[in-house]
């Protein structure tokens, strides 16, 4: 089945994050050497961008390309298609050369003006238009039925430096965007030619660059392109766009949600990961917000080699609290630290007995389960914390504050307040969820339990991160 799709093919590509996408990309790369053995295999991605050197000496790894890759891919490819097996003049490239492992300088990846855009017209758009709408973020947004939802990547690299994140290690606090006007061509024929009219920006910070977005939101309104967008936001980038007064106009270009990292309630830990904001400043920024009926989503940080105790966890929770009750339907997806080669607090971690592969293969099995349900890695994780963090924020917030979220653990929580036939049951497990946040009291969780029993019944999901329940 393979063989007659390799005939024409220069070379194989495999871009993996840390964990099982590894696995998979050394079976289908083992699976092609065994077909055609000739072909380079090409591997590309966060992972092996930090560590080359250990990736590269994978037997199922030929070239590994550092950085982006976007230009050096499309030159080491014309450098094969001319049967050329020395690529020691372009860039960021690791590669196999008579036995010998051969390091190229690093790529600077600073020319995103001349790079390609993705290629989407080659895709099978429709099917994966169909596939998508399992993942839009609501059937409608501001009036608009939303037909498709999209992934997309304007630019790479942060200006930020916070502890736990690789963009530092790569892209030296420095970022690298695509042209927005041909950024804006491509959305406007991904939205009405191929119907992905909701699109979600990956970017680790799209709007870091205010003269940039300033430009992208006037151009969409220029060629009238009506789609519901949302991207990474800082909370720096928040006070500075109000400051400015280009609120309004992010928000009449169709940007219906941000996504902020505020991580903690606690300065003492906002400090530790070098997130460089105050906590009073996560507050403003979401009244802002509020104000320009925008919809955001505020992810907490847990599970750190240091500094992480019942105080800074309760810091977090009175956070998580005073955010719904500007906004109850703000969303506060919690995440749980996995420590990754080459951040700063990726020592802290080894101090704390962090137990790391050695090896591709290795490292493919290696836990990075965000929803904290791994501890094998983490000695220094204690699960009476981490239940006291998934009761309150999957829960007790919820419940407390009422919103009508429609993703999440307990869902339109406010709506069934009024009209759901268990009413009265959900109105006494809200009032002993508010006694509960506001006295910071959450010992014998005996609410949790009843809930666990009844969605046992009803066949619904229990309270995990991003879980679903009646």
């Amino acid at each position: 089945m393979i063989q007659p799709l390799l005939d024409q093919v220069l070379c194989v590509g495999v871009s993996a994050l840390t964990s099982n996408e590894i696995t998979a990309g050394i079976a289908f790369s083992r699976k092609i050497k065994e077909v055609c053995p000739e072909i380079p295999i090409v591997w590309g991605g966060w992972h092996v961008s930090i560590l080359p050197e250990e990736s590269i000496k994978d037997p199922n790894v030929d070239i590994i390309l550092k950085g982006i890759g976007q230009n050096t891919f499309l030159n080491l490819v014309e450098a094969i298609s001319r049967q050329e097996r020395d690529f020691s003049s372009l860039p960021g490239v690791y590669f196999k050369c008579d036995g010998k492992i051969v390091k190229t300088k690093d790529e600077q990846n600073g020319k995103m003006d001349v790079a390609s855009l993705p290629a989407f017209e080659l895709l099978d758009l429709e099917y994966y238009r169909l596939a998508s709408l399992r993942l839009r973020p609501k059937p409608v947004i501001d009036g608009l039925n939303i037909t498709g939802y999209l992934y997309y990547v304007t630019s790479f690299g942060c200006p930020h430096s916070c502890a736990y994140c690789c963009n530092d290690i790569l892209f030296k606090r420095r970022s690298y965007g695509y042209p927005i006007e041909k950024v804006v061509d491509q959305i406007k024929f991904l939205v009405e030619e191929k119907g992905f009219n909701s699109i979600g920006f990956m970017d680790a910070n799209f709007f870091v660059n205010v003269n940039r977005v300033e430009r992208f939101c006037l151009l969409i309104l220029e060629k009238g392109i009506r789609f519901a967008w949302d991207a990474q936001m800082h909370v720096d980038d928040i006070l500075r766009y109000e400051k400015r007064g280009l609120f309004k106009l992010v928000r009449d270009s169709g940007c219906f949600r941000v996504n902020i990292g505020s991580e903690s309630g606690s300065q003492e830990v906002l400090d530790y990961i070098n997130k460089k904001i105050r906590v009073e400043e996560t507050l403003e920024s979401a009244r802002i917000l509020k104000n320009y009926d925008i919809e955001a989503s505020f992810n907490f940080l847990f599970g750190l080699p240091r500094l992480e105790d019942i105080k800074q966890v309760h810091e977090s929770i009175k956070l998580a609290v005073d955010l719904k009750r500007i906004n109850p339907n703000f969303s506060l997806p919690v995440s749980f630290y996995i420590p990754f080669p080459g951040t700063s607090m990726y020592r802290d971690a080894l101090e704390r007995g962090l137990k790391v592969p050695d090896s591709l293969k290795e490292w493919g099995v290696f836990d990075t389960a965000y929803d904290g349900s791994g501890y094998q890695n983490y000695p220094w994780r204690r699960k009476s914390l981490d239940k006291l963090i998934k009761d309150a924020f999957f829960f007790y917030i919820p419940l407390a504050v009422p919103g009508n979220m429609c993703r999440g653990t307990l869902t339109r929580v406010d709506e069934r307040l009024k009209s759901s036939k268990l009413r009265f049951f959900i109105r006494i497990g809200h009032w002993l969820a508010k006694w509960r946040v506001k006295h910071s009291f959450y010992r014998f969780p005996f609410e949790t339990h009843i809930f666990r029993m009844y969605a046992a019944v009803r066949k619904s999901s229990t309270y995990i991160a991003g879980g679903k329940a009646e």
